[in-house]
């Protein structure tokens, strides 16, 4: 059926039906797990589970290094994979029917792989709380905003979705940008597809002045931070009182904040150095 014709409507009806089957699947395995034997055996499960997470974190700790991947990147992939699989479940149970394990042998091993699958949130924590911040805080490196080397009649706060569509407009027009960035990732990303992307925080005043916000036209708020937003406006109508700014909310409330913080009594210059009254908020 998967080759004919009819397989995308026969996808699409038993598509509810995977979670409805995988929810049975695991209420059936918790079913069938003994709580009173582990409860009673709670040495030898205890050391079931360590000699099972420390040997899985073994092996997956050292397979990053072979690729030449960092220590946190290593240590957390070994964490996150150290439990037990699902499909552990299905082997053993398998095993037990066709009598290749006892009983004796499977309930430890089932109890074992439960507990393990239960105690990866706490392998995740060990990772972020203990490890990370203290075996590999030394990689962490601080990044200072970049230098401008550069001035343009228009700035843009952000490059996001909103960010990218008005800057990729302004430069098809053939207007001049420059763009603030604060996400050094995001930074990386646009910088390797080739886009020309500065690395800081738009509410600071020295960089501000340092990508001539006191000579340019137009700045562009694209920063979902709503706080970050109002400050940056309140920096402007301080600073640069003829500097037009277009912000971008990301809701009806926070429109009405930014108009309520005193815009609209403001008077500023457009693009084409014509008087323009209050600013322009863009509601996504």
């Amino acid at each position: 059926l998967s080759d004919s014709e009819c397989r995308q409507g026969l996808e699409g009806d038993i598509e509810p039906f995977k979670g409805l089957l995988l929810r049975l699947f695991f209420v059936s395995v918790g079913a069938s797990i003994d709580f009173g034997y582990g409860m009673q055996n709670l040495g030898l499960v205890s050391l079931l589970l360590l000699v099972l997470i420390v040997i899985k974190a073994g092996v997956l700790w050292g397979l990053p290094l072979t690729s030449k991947s960092s220590a946190d990147q290593g240590s957390l992939l070994a964490l996150a994979l150290a439990q037990g699989g699902e499909f552990a479940f299905v082997l053993v149970s398998f095993c037990t029917q066709q009598g290749v394990l006892p009983e004796e042998v499977a309930k430890p091993l089932v109890a074992n792989v439960a507990l393990s699958m239960a105690c990866a949130s706490l392998l995740f924590l060990l990772h972020e709380r203990v490890l990370a911040p203290r075996l590999f805080a030394t990689q962490t490196v601080k990044v200072g905003a970049d230098e401008i080397d550069e001035t343009n009649p228009v700035i843009i706060a952000g490059f996001g979705r909103f960010g990218n569509v008005i800057g990729g407009f302004l430069h098809a027009q053939g207007v001049g940008t420059t763009v603030l960035e604060i996400d050094p990732d995001h930074v990386d990303l646009l910088r390797w597809i080739g886009l020309k992307v500065f690395y800081g925080d738009a509410t600071r005043l020295d960089l501000l002045h340092a990508v001539g916000a006191a000579e340019a036209k137009l700045l562009i708020i694209a920063i979902k931070d709503e706080e970050k937003s109002l400050a940056l406006i309140e920096a402007c109508r301080k600073h640069f009182p003829i500097l037009q700014v277009l912000a971008c909310a990301y809701g009806r409330d926070p429109a009405y904040r930014l108009i309520q913080e005193g815009a609209d009594s403001d008077t500023r210059r457009g693009l084409s150095g014509k008087k323009s009254s209050g600013l322009p908020v863009v509601n996504r």
